[in-house]
């Protein structure tokens, strides 16, 4: 394999619109089954190099691109080997001396004006101008959804002529994947597995239980471990008895799990209003063959029937 002279594999590039797992990179178990129950269809697209303005610009940053992103390119710039960065500058060369309107753009708005060559110092100046500075990025600190609103500052869209195709590109490179498995498990499963443990949940279902729900608001997570404390998860006027099962007087701690896991998952289905494509997956891998729901059974029939995340309408296998 050809290395530049930073080490960065010249054609080591992965192929666009797939999750680490699909790309054949090796994963830890967890990591692997959380992106399994994550990018569970088609619509899921928790990629590598998925830039948009909602799902941010990898499957790192899920719902919140915009204020995650400042920590993100921080991280990537600071990473403590240097690899990530290197490659990062790497790609961004490549990628800018076949795009002329991307370099364009960034010159542009860096100073560096118009018609100068995008040489391997240029860029790593104007890329620590914007996405790696940090007076840059604080601007784009809240957090917008498919688009600000007039006047706002919006990263995505005040950018997106250099900052798309740069980032849909370099982030397809193989040391670059590797660190956004390693962010990712970070800053999203490393903490859901602490806080599994804290609500008595700990395994790997729990996890990606937990993590489900900080992905979704990072609050959840703490009203999870809170069930441990107080005994019950409650939403909506229904609540779910943490520390009972409801079908068996003295259960095993398996059993207390298995309970645990279905209560949670309710829960989170009670607060997002249906039974969204992960919530299915989740079911299926962990849940399907333990519970039967009213009107769901794993496929689409019933996504929406609130009879679904009633606890009284459960009854064991």
């Amino acid at each position: 394999m050809a290395l530049t002279s930073q080490g960065v594999a010249q054609d080591d590039l992965l192929p666009p619109d797939l999750n680490p797992v699909q790309a054949g990179l090796e994963t830890s178990e967890i990591v692997a089954l959380t992106l399994k129950i994550f990018d569970s269809t088609r619509s899921s697209k928790r990629h590598y190099d998925h830039v948009a303005p909602l799902d941010g610009f990898t499957f790192g940053l899920g719902h919140y691109p915009q204020s995650g992103s400042e920590k993100f390119f921080g991280s990537l710039r600071d990473d403590k080997d240097g690899k990530a960065y290197d490659a990062f500058l790497f790609r961004s060369h490549q990628l800018f001396r076949s795009r002329e309107d991307a370099w364009g753009a960034l010159a542009r708005i860096t100073g560096l004006g118009n018609d100068v060559q995008p040489t391997k110092d240029r860029i790593e100046s104007a890329l620590n101008r914007t996405i790696f500075g940090a007076e840059f990025m604080k601007r784009y600190r809240k957090h917008c959804k498919r688009k600000c609103k007039p006047g706002e500052p919006d990263l995505y869209h005040e950018h997106q002529e250099w900052l798309v195709p740069l980032l849909k590109y370099v982030l397809r490179d193989r040391t670059l994947v590797e660190w956004q498995i390693d962010y990712w498990h970070a800053f999203l499963i490393q903490p859901a597995s602490l806080q599994a443990k804290r609500a008595g949940i700990d395994s790997v279902a729990g996890i990606i239980g937990v993590a489900s729900a900080r992905s979704s608001a990072g609050s959840w997570g703490k009203k999870i471990v809170e069930a441990a404390q107080t005994g019950k998860l409650s939403h909506n006027g229904v609540t779910w008895d943490w520390n009972r099962h409801p079908f068996v007087v003295n259960p095993t701690d398996d059993q207390l799990m298995d309970w645990r896991l279905l209560a949670r998952w309710q829960w989170y289905c009670s607060r997002k209003g249906k039974i969204r494509n992960r919530s299915r997956a989740y079911f299926n891998e962990f849940l399907a063959d333990k519970w039967v729901l009213a009107t769901f059974d794993g496929g689409l029939s019933g996504i929406k029937d609130p009879a679904n995340w009633d606890p009284s309408n459960v009854r064991p296998k």
